[in-house]
Order: structure tokens, then C-alpha cells, then sequence
């Protein structure tokens, strides 16, 4: 089998070496209509929306830092994180 790319982070992916994910669309049950190849690590942060979360909670830390340098308020030292 060849190497494959990712469908999320389009790296590619060694079949030989690493872990993957082969997804198939069918329309029927024995007719694949397309395939899709992720890396495991991709496919299992998709799922469960890390990236996400990650991105909101840095949006968020950036709108309350905003809004203290506004009123005037010291920022605090320490880092606050959700996850």
C-alpha cells in the first residue's frame, strides 16, 4: 500500500510505520464510493474537539487580558487554563 495524506493536518502518513484511520463512504454494501486517511492522533483530536476547546480558551484569555488592560486592572501572574 502507498503512503497516504492526512485529510486533516495533510501530512503524510506511512503506512507501514504508523498508526492510521481509513474511513469509507459507501452507498451501498459493497460499492465505496470514496476513502479517507487520517493519522490517529488527527482523527481522535477531531473527535473529541481538543483543538477546539483550545482555541476558544485562548480567545477568551485574550478578551479578559483586553478588558483588564481597558479598565485598568494589574494582570494577574499566573496562567489560568481549562484544560
Amino acid at each position: 500500500m502507498k503512503n497516504k495524506t492526512c485529510m486533516i493536518c495533510k501530512l503524510g502518513i506511512e503506512i507501514d510505520k504508523e498508526q492510521f484511520v481509513e474511513v469509507k463512504h459507501y452507498e451501498k454494501k459493497d460499492i465505496v464510493l470514496s476513502k479517507g486517511y487520517y493519522h490517529i492522533k488527527c482523527f481522535r483530536d477531531k473527535l473529541s474537539g481538543n483543538n477546539m476547546l483550545k482555541k476558544l480558551q485562548e480567545e477568551a484569555l485574550g478578551f479578559i487580558r483586553g478588558a483588564k488592560k481597558v479598565a485598568g486592572i494589574e494582570e494577574d501572574k499566573k496562567e489560568y487554563l481549562l484544560a
